[in-house]
């Protein structure tokens, strides 16, 4: 398989020779360009012929103006400037560019400014003047996977006997978050989960109807995860899309089916492998045309994933794929062979953990060489016998100590702890099970604590140590012990069902599973929360049965009842901060939260601790055993409940901040929804004797 990159310079020619020393770094031989009506005379042709003399291997895609796109087959002075583009730069350049690429994502009207029709004008008036050179076309580079528009233009594109050489298509799978995971909505969301397409499955099925419609050849000329879109899950972007980069990679290789793979952009703030500095974004989106490096050349920083890249594709072009297995929610695993070395890539879905050692006898890991998918030297006590979402590969000499796992093996290996537990807290953390007769669970370790440690979490080990200070004993108990870890405070969570309550925990995870998987998802996402430590529930019935959660102790902390209570006496302010600023804080905490899409559902004023760090609050959300991830409901509930103790007007001010921090977060009704709970709670206190008439109805009692 080839690799390429899409590549683009600006006005300063330190530019080009920055490309090119960092397309020599990597050893990428294969470049896309965008040319357009833009680029004759000016910089993207110098640029060309720089790529060109320096032996590149240059793929053109031809661009039109967007504005002129859709109205190429209604238009004549449209269609003839297009047809001057094309003319000019095949008289230019087509004894150096083989391959010309029309198309740049006709299915994405508002990138390219395509309409159908206008996409097929162009086409046509491209391969009419072709015919007199010797080049290749290729298109139509539809965006996403929507194999019916591939269907439809291809046969389009041929009915007239203009022949196209190569497929192109940019296939992403940012709507899957995760390279190897399922696509969500790629056929409507209804047939999508039972079709069940991963990336894969849409490569075969572009390439079998590329071979259908007569096309052998099929290219993905662009694709990428963009770091705002990565924001929204992980507070490590750019580590997080060099995951995603060297996974797919990886899965496109052990396929085989796409001739080449495009990545792209190399430089941009956003999308690229090289940071160019410049937090502006082109109107023009990049997968439509990537003509243009923003940011000066002195500020330009190549990311990790520029790393993964150089080494992921350095290895596997030069070996071939000798046996994989991708298991549907588990382990990826691929292994390679080049001429010295037997290279065995591995990965695990992301927030899920598994026993390395489970696969490779103890001598035979110790003889690996472990490199990170950036190729970094790992010692065993940094990947810590796992496999993590993070690629490890793992290489021997040939007919050497290598083992083989077999696809039982890899099939049959369950990830670390419960069923349905979540990991992957940070890069630093790895995740240890723990068990014992009655108990199991598992604890968070830091680089560097011993695995032995971990054993002392477990619940009788953690009832024997002494209590520094009892928290809450009714329903559950809350203390602090000193951690066996490394002695810093611990707080112990001791859920125990009552009631209905011991019923319906039959059919969930337990509450302390609960606590630490949505602290893991909610750190991971930026939200600040206590930093999960540990979990245990007993072997059987664990919803209804005892079960823990231990967390690290907040130092200094108070919440936002004392906040508010003080306010509702008089206060002014509180902490050195007025009464605004704090309503301010805590209504762009919950804006955020919900923008990561986290819905708290207890979201009391006790249930955010605040900690002052330089003046300045830090707010964390506590109890969170009932919260919900990714579900687009719920929202409102955290607004009344949190807004329950506060006066009409700092109401006001409240939901006034939270709608500007969230502006497609509509809050329609809200008053009435604040009114009717202030009723339905009013009528609770009521029925418990806990309120007369008279101050149900507002009526103070003196």
């Amino acid at each position: 398989m080839v690799f390429g990159v899409n590549v683009a310079s600006s006005e300063d020619p330190l530019c080009d020779d920055y490309v090119i020393e960092h397309l020599r770094e990597a050893d990428v031989q294969h470049v896309r360009m965008a040319w357009s009506v833009n680029s004759a005379g000016k910089y993207p042709e110098r640029f060309l012929n720089r790529l060109l003399d320096e032996g590149l291997d240059v793929m053109i895609a031809l661009v039109p103006d967007p504005k002129a796109a859709a109205r190429i087959a209604d238009d004549e002075a449209c269609a003839q400037r297009w047809r001057t583009l094309v003319r000019t730069f095949l008289e230019g350049y087509a004894s150096r560019v083989q391959i010309i690429e029309i198309g740049n994502a006709p299915n994405r009207p508002s990138w390219s400014g395509y309409s159908p029709r206008g996409y097929i004008a162009a086409w046509q008036i491209a391969a009419e003047e072709a015919q007199a050179f010797d080049v290749v076309l290729a298109g139509p580079n539809i965006s996403d996977f929507e194999p019916f528009f591939n269907i439809a233009y291809l046969k389009a594109m041929q009915r007239n006997g203009a022949r196209v050489n190569i497929q192109t298509d940019n296939l992403f799978v940012e709507r899957s978050v995760q390279p190897e995971a399922d696509d969500p909505s790629a056929m409507g969301k209804s047939l999508s989960r039972l079709v069940r397409l991963n990336l894969t499955k849409k490569i075969n099925i572009l390439v079998h109807i590329g071979n259908a419609l007569g096309v052998s050849r099929s290219f993905c000329t662009y694709t990428c995860w963009t770091s705002r879109r990565l924001d929204r899950w992980s507070t490590h972007p750019q580590r997080k899309g060099a995951d995603y980069l060297a996974r797919y990679l990886v899965i496109c290789a052990v396929n085989g089916k796409l001739e080449r793979v495009y990545w792209g952009p190399l430089i941009d703030r956003r999308d690229g492998l090289i940071d160019c500095g410049d937090i502006d974004y082109p109107a023009v989106d990049n997968v439509a045309c990537y003509e243009k490096v923003r940011g000066r050349v002195q500020n330009f920083e190549p990311t990790i994933s520029f790393y993964t890249f150089k080494f992921i594709t350095g290895l596997l072009k030069t070996s071939r794929c000798s046996q994989a297995s991708a298991q549907t929610g588990g382990i990826n695993h691929a292994i390679f062979e080049d001429a010295e070395f037997e290279h065995h890539v591995m990965w695990a879905p992301d927030r899920m953990t598994y026993d390395l050692s489970a696969l490779y006898p103890g001598d035979t890991l110790a003889s690996a060489l472990a490199r990170t998918a950036a190729g970094v030297e790992m010692a065993a006590s940094t990947h810590s016998n796992t496999i993590r979402e993070s690629p490890l590969v793992l290489s021997w000499p040939l007919h050497g100590k290598a083992v083989r796992p077999s696809e039982e093996q890899i099939r049959k290996l369950q990830p670390v702890g419960a069923k349905n537990l979540l990991n992957g807290l940070d890069y630093d953390t790895h995740l240890v099970p723990i068990e014992s007769a009655r108990w199991r669970g598992a604890v968070n370790l830091r680089r560097g604590q011993a695995r032995t440690l971990a054993q002392g979490l477990l619940p009788d080990q953690l009832r024997a140590l002494p209590v520094i200070n009892v928290l809450r004993d009714k329903r559950n108990k809350l203390w602090t012990v000193a951690s066996p870890l490394d002695n810093k405070l611990l707080v112990v969570k001791q859920n125990r069902a009552k009631g209905i309550k011991r019923f319906s925990y039959l059919f969930r995870d337990s509450k302390g599973l609960r606590h630490h998987n949505n602290a893991t998802e909610m750190l991971r996402r930026g939200i600040n929360t206590p930093r999960p430590v540990a979990y245990t529930e007993q072997h059987n019935r664990s919803g209804v049965a005892e079960n823990y959660y231990v967390s690290e102790f907040v130092a200094g902390a108070f919440s936002t009842r004392d906040l508010f209570a003080a306010f509702n006496e008089g206060a002014h302010s509180f902490r050195g901060l007025d009464r605004r600023t704090w309503l301010e804080h805590i209504a762009r905490f919950v804006a955020y939260m919900h923008k990561r899409r986290v819905v708290h559902r207890d979201l009391s004023s006790g249930n955010l601790l605040i900690t002052m760090v330089d003046g300045v609050p830090n707010i964390a959300a506590i109890d969170i055993g009932r919260a919900t991830i990714d579900r687009d409901r719920g929202y409102d509930a955290d607004i009344k409940r949190i807004c329950y103790k506060l006066n009409w007007s700092d109401r006001e001010t409240f939901v006034s901040v939270y709608r500007d921090a969230l502006p497609y977060r509509k809050l329609r009704f809200w008053r009435l929804l604040l009114y009717s709970y202030d009723a339905k709670l009013q009528l609770k206190r009521l029925v418990k004797g806990n309120l007369s008439i008279r101050d149900a109805f507002g009526k103070r009692v003196h």
